[in-house]
């Protein structure tokens, strides 16, 4: 990955506390924080523990001028789900 370039990957258990941060991040944007609920531990349970996983996630992660390490920039939640109605 070059300098500044963007990299979207699946999201691994040790993001867990960094997609809680993203979302509080969001919830407080929006003035919702009184409303989120989202711990690590909650994010990990829900992604990893459940099964099927309550949600999937994608990270956009961009690496740092050095090149010895990637920042987490964004994130993409999905659900997978399919209805007839």
């Amino acid at each position: 990955m070059s300098d500044g370039e963007v990299r979207i990957r699946e999201c691994q258990s040790r993001d867990c506390e960094a997609i809680s941060n993203l979302i509080g991040e969001l919830a407080e944007m929006e003035r919702l924080s009184h409303l989120n609920h989202a711990t690590g531990d909650r994010v990990f349970k829900d992604r990893f523990v459940t099964s099927p996983p309550l949600f999937h996630c994608l990270l956009a992660e961009i690496e740092d001028k050095c090149g010895q390490s990637c920042s987490i920039v964004g994130y993409a939640l999905y659900i997978c789900g399919f209805s007839l109605r």
